[in-house]
């Protein structure tokens, strides 16, 4: 193998690991959302709908990165799993913190994708992510109204993901990047 198709498989590696922490980043919340979104009387109807259309894309995107991870891939994989997991709702919590938690890392989760799209284009031009993107920024535009503000939860999330600080004491004005030591 040359030179130029090793980079290839190593960057098409560091691109499917970006896919899947993305898939992970916005399954975990939709699988609460969908519970609460079956449970609740009034949740609205298109809060129901568009979490099933989102399932649908991403088990459809989950099969086109199926292939294993190489060992630095699962290294970043796990670090980054381990980092969302500080942020998860904590058993016991009362169901409005609890559903304003799920929404800001389902919005974290969004903006994982959206880097996916951005940078991952071998995935990101596939029929699947296309629909995972639309739908999946859909329903983030649902939840906006739903929740206001929470995408700023969402976004403190994503930044303490890559290792950032985000102050968030006056959310009017424009946020301040922190290296975290």
């Amino acid at each position: 193998m040359n030179e130029a198709q090793l980079e290839e498989d190593r960057q098409r590696s560091k691109e499917r690991t970006k896919c899947k922490i993305a898939i992970t980043a916005l399954k975990g919340p939709l699988e609460m959302l969908k519970r609460f979104a079956a449970s609740t009387v009034q949740t609205d109807k298109r809060l129901q709908e568009q979490t099933c259309k989102v399932s649908r894309w991403l088990t459809a995107c989950e099969k086109l990165v199926k292939q294993k991870l190489s060992r630095e891939g699962q290294s970043e994989y796990w670090e980054v799993a381990d980092r969302i997991d500080k942020f998860l709702p904590e058993e016991g919590m009362p169901t409005e913190p609890m559903i304003r938690r799920i929404v800001e890392l389902y919005m974290a989760g969004l903006f994982l994708e959206w880097g996916v799209w951005a940078t991952c284009k071998r995935y990101s031009k596939a029929q699947e992510w296309v629909y995972l993107d639309m739908t999946a920024t859909t329903l983030g535009n649902i939840l906006m109204d739903l929740f206001p503000g929470l995408d700023i939860g969402g976004t403190a999330i994503y930044m303490q993901i890559h290792g950032y600080k985000w102050d968030m004491t006056d959310a009017s004005e424009p946020q301040k990047l922190k290296a975290v030591a």
